[in-house]
């Protein structure tokens, strides 16, 4: 919404990288794409940046908030002394007040149980209000 983008080259764009995961030959594992947490978990960036513009545009971005929750994990494996409510304020910038911080909550609680049910339910329910 807000750049206006070309639907179609999105969509060949995450097939490409869909491709590019699933190929082993190109070594574009899970762990090179997670790890730079701070990084990636900074306030302009990938997901807190996206989160923040779904934001301004009205969009719910309730899968981002799961994104956030999974990368989270990296964290714990990167990160010195690691706690998601220290990633989450120092990193991140997030107020603990937040709907953003309690949503990420909520999904690190279901990834931590390994319930990808969970997840994709409470994903479609925020999405579809």
């Amino acid at each position: 919404k807000a750049y206006d983008a070309d639907l179609q080259k999105l969509i060949s764009h995450v097939e490409d990288l869909v491709y590019r995961f699933g190929n082993r030959k190109l070594g574009d594992t899970a762990f090179r794409v997670g790890r730079d947490i701070p990084r990636k978990l900074s306030p302009e960036d990938r997901l807190i940046g996206a989160i923040k513009l779904c934001r301004e545009v009205d969009d719910n971005p309730a899968y981002l908030y799961a994104a956030v929750a999974a990368a989270l994990g990296f964290a714990k494996n990167e990160l010195p002394d690691f706690s998601a409510d220290r990633v989450m304020t120092d990193i991140s910038k997030l107020d603990k007040s937040s709907e953003e911080f309690k949503r990420i909550l909520e999904f690190k609680e279901l990834i931590d149980k390994k319930d990808l049910t969970g997840v994709n339910l409470l994903a479609k329910k925020l999405k579809n209000g």
